[in-house]
């Protein structure tokens, strides 16, 4: 779909016409593609595999980004297009519809003030961010019940999800800390491919993703801390298991230094043929077990 800009706001135009326009905002799939200028198309020799983060490369004719957006709540999906800014026309490469579903939106309500190709994109930029502060709030909410998962050992198998929420958070932050750099660079081309007074708004989706990637960054040391107080909680059950088992083997100690000693079979031993003589090791046996065991308690070992 191509539109061009207006004092009306945007309005479809077919795509022959595009580009006869003095500016305008477009989207086009893989499969239309061959569609647009030669000089474009070679350009743009990027596909869905080859973006793999958001990025914005300053050409003399045009500028050129790419955006990989991670799916909230839907690990490991991420969102994958880009953008191409030339002679105040701003054409985006999508194949999953999100910006077309984005200029409807625009359609149904037009942006206050001037409109323009930077003024388009900015929005869509921001638009892109809009929910995620209330995302990280959840994930910070998740972390939070991990933590307190973990220490009222309520399940031993938390692992995972500790490291699933870090790798998550560390996602973020990169893509939070890209985002930051390509508004940067967007407001430093305002004069050049951008009007002056975009340099605002452009200014703070920067300040916006900033933000952001500090938000962001609270959670990475707060996941990182959850992770070390588990493994610490770990090596506490493991400490306490060694305990059990030290206590055990010290105490059958003596008894296996009795059954050793009764058991070399020499000839003149005492107590062999004694009557008596296997009820006493029974209860030797018993006495040195209670022994040991008030000996620890008194101790506080166990």
């Amino acid at each position: 779909m191509f539109y061009t800009i207006g004092t009306q706001g945007l309005t479809p135009v077919p795509g022959t016409q595009w580009l006869a326009g003095g500016g305008g905002v477009g989207t086009c799939t893989t499969d239309d593609w061959e569609e647009l200028p030669a000089w474009l198309r070679r350009a743009a020799q990027h596909q869905s595999g080859a973006i793999h983060f958001c990025k914005l490369e300053r050409y003399p004719r045009y500028l050129m980004g790419t955006l990989h957006v991670p799916a909230k709540r839907q690990p490991g999906q991420h969102l994958v297009l880009a953008f191409y800014m030339f002679d105040g026309h701003l054409l985006f490469w999508d194949d999953s519809g999100t910006v077309e579903n984005f200029l409807q939106r625009q359609l149904a309500q037009p942006l206050r003030g001037r409109m323009s190709a930077g003024r388009v994109l900015c929005e869509f930029l921001l638009w892109l961010v809009d929910e995620d502060l209330t995302y990280l709030e959840e994930q910070e909410s998740r972390i939070e019940d991990l933590e307190e998962a973990v220490l009222a050992g309520e399940r031993k198998q938390l692992g995972a999800e500790i490291l699933a929420v870090k790798k998550e958070t560390s996602h973020l932050y990169r893509y939070y800390s890209h985002l930051t750099d390509m508004g940067q660079r967007l407001q430093e081309s305002c004069g050049s491919f951008f009007e002056a007074e975009d340099s605002t708004i452009f200014g703070l989706f920067a300040d916006r993703a900033a933000r952001l990637q500090s938000e962001t960054q609270v959670q990475r040391e707060y996941a990182a801390q959850v992770q070390e107080l588990y493994q610490a909680q770990i090596g506490i059950r493991q400490n306490d298991i060694m305990k059990v088992l030290t206590i055990v083997t010290t105490i059958f100690l003596p008894l296996t230094l009795i059954a050793g000693w009764y058991g070399m079979n020499f000839l003149h031993m005492p107590e062999l043929s004694w009557t008596y003589g296997y009820p006493a090791v029974i209860f030797v046996s018993i006495l040195v077990v209670a022994g040991c065991i008030c000996l620890f308690k008194s101790r506080k070992f166990w």
